[in-house]
């Protein structure tokens, strides 16, 4: 009996283990799915407490591929630069973990470093033919004195691009570079239009809805040549 006992003891023993190491590595061996369930601010003392909750939420969810804490700092880093913060930086680290129904749940902390917040100061425009500046800019979201905001430049392309529709021209792009003065937390814009071909026939474009990811990618060029004037 006390043998049967050792055997039967012995393959609970074993049968935990192979449950354990299934449910760390997942079936056929492959890893278990992580989920960020808990994101922990720290720094950014001059963003609201609203801004930190949402920049939290934004970076929940599940993650599987490798260079997931990569990815998550960079989300956090395009936000804080959406918000004027062209210096921001994030950085992310994984406080504690906990293995539940074969799932992996993780508590991240994510330390944010501002910087200057920058400001449009001023506003270039070229290439138009049947807008004149004046108009680019009642047009546009990049007004003067706002906070320089990335997600403003794809909203203003797509504004313009309507204009230009509602004109005949059917195709219309917008090339964006800026010159950042940190000193005085002020930016510079130089926009180059590219009008395209006028069709014959005008009517509105149907112009593409950016989703919030889309917004944040937008690229900019920075080119040192450019000047602020008082």
């Amino acid at each position: 009996m006390y043998c049967l006992g050792l055997i039967f003891l012995s393959s609970t023993l074993l049968a935990q283990s192979k449950s354990e190491t299934q449910s760390k590595t997942g079936m056929a061996g492959q890893p278990v799915p992580s989920l960020v369930d808990v994101v922990k601010i720290e720094g950014g003392t001059e963003l609201s407490t609203e801004r930190k909750m949402a920049i939290a939420k934004s970076l929940q969810g599940e993650v599987a591929h490798s260079d997931w804490l990569d990815r998550l700092k960079e989300k956090a880093t395009r936000q804080l630069q959406n918000d004027g913060y062209l210096d921001g930086t994030a950085e992310a680290k994984v406080e504690s973990t906990r293995l539940v129904d074969g799932k992996e749940h993780l508590t991240v902390v994510v330390s944010l470093t501002l910087g200057t917040r920058y400001f449009i100061q001023q506003v270039w425009w070229t290439g138009s033919s049947i807008f004149s500046p004046a108009q680019l800019d009642n047009l546009s979201l990049l007004q003067v004195g706002t906070v320089f905001r990335v997600s403003a430049l794809a909203e203003s392309l797509k504004l313009l691009r309507q204009a230009y529709a509602e004109r005949g021209y059917g195709e219309m792009d917008m090339d964006p570079t800026f010159q950042k003065f940190p000193e005085h937390g002020k930016v510079a814009l130089y926009l180059v239009v590219a009008e395209g071909q006028k069709s014959d026939q005008e009517k509105p474009l149907e112009c593409k809805q950016y989703s919030t990811e889309d917004i944040q990618k937008t690229p900019l060029r920075s080119e040192p040549h450019l000047r602020l004037s008082n």
